[in-house]
């Protein structure tokens, strides 16, 4: 059964990480009410709106910048030939006139020579070139009189969650398929089903080795796993599903890819970071199951002891006389 197991959730994971974004679309709109029950699927899919909506409109607003953009260099490169053509027009003139009066034979002067001082100013490049003829620049077609005209222009941008990059929407959909119990129901809605939270800082595995902060919300916090490898091997006992997420994933990734065994995932951009919003959100779940405490019974749990008290821990350590016992 196991071994069935490790079979499946290796042939998912390498259906996920080859998938395009339609076959990952497919799999979230298709598959996964498949898998859920009916109120589940439904908390689901009313957060997915919500993020496809936030796509929408992110993507619509960051092409409306581009257009807005676009548009002011075609028209300030319209501005600029405008001059130019209009410095043309003047030597133009000039070299006319020059060339009726016979030119250099006629003059006694280089075409440069005889410009009046009214012309000044004028590039080297417009005066040479001043015998083959110019024609007026043409304005640009790009013209937005209000702003629905450019949100109505940025429209096609709104693609739903193809506005995501394919890495974002490959870890959505494991994060989905994870969460979800047998029996097709999911306690803690859609977005933050995260039985392990896996820690680990890059300050301190540059100072202090490899080191990762672990705790389950499952079984209450327990203590701190110092080594990684230790950690990644208690998970592998636990074999249970396991979620990374913390600003520490991409510096253990491939260590974790290459020592886990049990099915994993990393949760997905926006919400793999310390988030004030999450903390809400679990608050509202513990308040809806009634697990509340006063401002008096509230009592820190710490996973470790501060990075002062470590500091101060080792200079007292260092400054202890040999055998002397601390």
């Amino acid at each position: 059964m196991a071994n069935e197991e490790n079979k499946g959730y290796k042939e998912f994971m390498e259906f996920v990480e080859s998938a395009t974004k339609e076959q990952i679309m497919d799999g979230i709109y298709r598959v996964i009410p498949q898998m859920c029950t009916e109120d589940t699927w439904a908390e689901f899919k009313e957060r997915l709106d919500n993020l496809t909506d936030t796509l929408n409109y992110m993507s619509q607003w960051n092409r409306v910048c581009e257009l807005l953009q676009e548009c002011k260099e075609k028209w300030n490169k319209y501005s600029s030939e405008l001059y130019t053509y209009e410095d043309y027009l003047k030597i133009r003139k000039f070299r006319e006139q020059y060339d009726s009066e016979g030119g250099k034979k006629g003059t006694g002067f280089s075409f440069p020579e005889y410009l009046p001082g009214e012309a000044k100013g004028i590039s080297d490049k417009i005066i040479n070139s001043s015998r083959k003829k110019r024609e007026m620049p043409i304005p640009p077609s790009d013209f937005y009189e209000t702003m629905e005209e450019v949100l109505k222009a940025a429209e096609p941008a709104r693609q739903g969650l193809k506005c995501a990059r394919v890495e974002a929407l490959r870890e959505l959909l494991t994060m989905l398929v994870f969460n979800i119990e047998s029996d097709g129901t999911s306690k803690y809605g859609d977005y933050n089903l995260m039985i392990y939270d896996v820690e680990a800082r890059k300050a301190d595995h540059k100072k202090n080795g490899n080191k990762i902060a672990f705790y389950t919300f499952r079984y209450g916090i327990e203590e701190v796993r110092e080594k990684s490898e230790e950690l990644l091997e208690e998970l592998n006992q636990r074999g249970e599903m396991v979620t990374f997420l913390g600003d520490g994933v991409p510096v253990f990734r491939e260590l974790i890819a290459e020592k886990l065994q049990v099915p994993y995932s990393f949760a997905p951009a926006h919400v793999n970071k310390q988030r004030a919003a999450a903390v809400a959100a679990l608050g509202s779940i513990y308040y809806k199951e009634g697990r509340t405490e006063t401002a008096m019974e509230h009592i820190p749990e710490y996973l470790r002891v501060s990075q002062a008290e470590r500091e101060r821990a080792e200079r007292e350590k260092e400054q202890k006389p040999a055998g002397t016992k601390i």
